[in-house]
């Protein structure tokens, strides 16, 4: 009878344990769904029907570093908004936002990069699909290894669908690269200038900053000056 109790009591326990730990663990990809959503769309230049959104609006009219902007300016629109704490989180525990460089490759006139043209191009810059269903560019070239720097679509939700990329079309592309203390951060700024590069040059596309002006040599100039002093 004894025996019999306590097996029914261990019983309840892992099932109340085994309970927790599947509500814990819906509500953590509740909020990493709820941040990816937030994260892609705070890059987005293009609507679903090619139409500038409210990004590419407010980056328009801040002063361009090319006609004589403040060069602190160029990235306060493009830092990764933080995931709200969940309930077992400690919500007086805030990080700071994570400034970025980023580069956008976007489409000339009315064309778009599309299907599986655009999905070669992509796999052929080195970069591979990944978490948040965007590309990263990784340390190894099958993909694993840290993260170096990533890619999104221009266009909303920024996200690439491979199970219809055939239908797939966007306006535009953007690298963006973590100002952070990973190493070698400039030779990661490197590589995604020279990615960049190659994208357009294989897509046909043209390369811009983040306010869509035309990336100059002296907005690459101030992109390196930001990484050194980050190091």
């Amino acid at each position: 009878m004894t025996n019999s109790f306590y097996y029914v009591i261990s019983c309840i326990l892992l099932l109340g344990i085994i309970s927790i730990v599947y509500m814990f663990m819906v509500q953590r990809r509740k909020s990493h769904q709820r941040t990816s959503q937030e994260f892609t769309k705070q890059y987005q230049l293009f609507d679903e029907q090619g139409q500038p959104t409210e990004n590419s609006s407010s980056l328009a009219t801040e002063p361009a570093l090319v006609n004589g902007g403040s060069p602190d300016s160029l990235l306060t629109s493009l830092e990764i908004p933080q995931r709200e704490p969940t309930i077992q989180e400690k919500p007086s525990i805030k990080a700071e936002p994570v400034p970025i460089i980023a580069i956008n490759i976007l489409a000339t006139g009315a064309d778009q990069f599309v299907g599986y043209e655009l999905l070669q191009a992509i796999l052929s810059s080195g970069m591979r699909f990944g978490s948040m269903n965007i590309f990263h560019r990784y340390e190894q070239l099958n993909g694993k290894g840290n993260t170096l720097f990533s890619l999104v679509s221009a266009t909303e939700p920024g996200t690439f669908d491979l199970s219809d990329i055939g239908g797939f079309a966007c306006k535009g592309l953007t690298l963006f690269l973590h100002l952070d203390n990973t190493p070698n951060l400039s030779s990661n700024f490197e590589l995604m200038l020279g990615t960049a590069r190659q994208l357009a040059q294989d897509l046909g596309g043209e390369l811009f900053d983040e306010q869509r002006q035309p990336l100059t040599d002296q907005t690459i100039r101030h992109y390196r000056e930001r990484i050194r002093n980050c190091l």
